[in-house]
């Protein structure tokens, strides 16, 4: 059997096709293994993200609770504060209108006797 140059050209043709077949597969695994490679780096950088955002809020929602906390404790000491001071006004404002019992006039009602 004879090869004849159009058998050499359509021979060649093949293997120019089928190699360039073979090395595009070969690149689009290595594409597709860097892409997975890349998402799995860029899922782990946000999960790590998101546990520090997490951290962080959680820590915030603590100091937060905290400080509405002392915000409760202060109001209800104010607010005792404010009663003492207003059962001491009063007291004062009652006992200036009292007079003393001892400056009061001794009244002496009659006995039956008496009358």
């Amino acid at each position: 059997m004879r090869f004849s140059i159009r058998d050499l050209l359509w021979l060649m043709a093949v293997v120019a096709l089928a190699a360039t077949v073979y090395t595009e597969g070969v690149q689009m695994r290595r594409q597709a293994a860097r892409s997975a490679a890349e998402k799995a780096k860029l899922e782990q950088d946000a999960a790590v993200a998101l546990a520090a955002m997490r951290a962080r809020a959680d820590g915030l929602r603590q100091q937060n609770a905290l400080l509405q906390h002392q915000l409760v404790v202060q109001l209800e000491k104010a607010r005792q504060q404010d009663e003492a001071e207003q059962r001491e006004r009063a007291a004062a404002a009652l006992s200036r209108f009292r007079k003393p019992q001892s400056a009061a006039p001794s009244v002496s009602l009659p006995d039956e006797a008496e009358r």
